[in-house]
């Protein structure tokens, strides 16, 4: 059976169908892309400005624990620091945007001890804000590289819908329709010779 044979007007029409329903495929990923890079930008600030922060408090922390030690024995220290091990539980909290998947950790519970002192308070305030900030930090950082691994699979697929299925879709659209057209006129052609031979055989009576 050849190619021309099995050219409908119904195959035409599904073949617009597919080629409409493509392209509205493209343009949910299309505002899909600009959703996830205008989330990447607004992110991406985010994730120095705490890095920034850190560093800042790191060294805020240092001092405050140089401060803190300085009035304490070695046996002292060796005590907060046994006391300090294990101090901190953690849970990951799976969240979504949009089809972004990505695991957020929350802390579960923290088991600083009572500071005794000014320095030891100042010292595990400044502990607190630092452990606050390393896990925000990973977070963002681990929420950013999965929207930027969604956003170049989605880019993907948008390339092969706009470099191959649409394009090829139209081809075949096209093909079909000059099928039906070179067979339409053949079928007006042999139509108007039946007409002919009947006018002509009516006349020769």
């Amino acid at each position: 059976m050849s190619f021309r044979n099995v050219i409908s007007k119904s195959e035409l029409l599904r073949q617009k169908r597919e080629l409409e329903a493509t392209k509205d495929v493209d343009k949910i990923l299309s505002t899909k892309k600009d959703v996830i890079l205008q989330k990447v930008s607004e992110v991406g600030p985010q994730v120095s400005s705490v890095f920034g922060k850190f560093l800042e408090e790191l060294k805020t922390a240092y001092d405050d624990y140089a401060v803190m030690v300085a009035s304490m024995s070695y046996d002292e220290i060796l005590a907060l620091s046994k006391i300090l091990e294990g101090g901190l539980e953690l849970d990951l909290k799976k969240e979504r945007y949009m089809d972004v998947h990505y695991w957020k950790p929350v802390i579960v519970s923290k088991k600083f001890i009572t500071p005794t002192t000014l320095a030891q308070s100042n010292f595990f305030q400044d502990a607190e804000k630092i452990i606050n900030m390393i896990i925000e930090a990973a977070w963002l950082k681990s929420f950013i590289l999965k929207l930027i691994k969604d956003l170049r699979d989605t880019d993907k697929l948008i390339n092969a819908l706009e470099k191959v299925v649409i394009p090829e879709t139209e081809k075949k659209i096209a093909s079909i329709s000059i099928t039906l057209e070179e067979r339409d006129r053949e079928e007006l052609n042999r139509i108007k010779k039946v007409r002919n031979k009947m006018v002509t055989g009516v006349g020769s009576v």
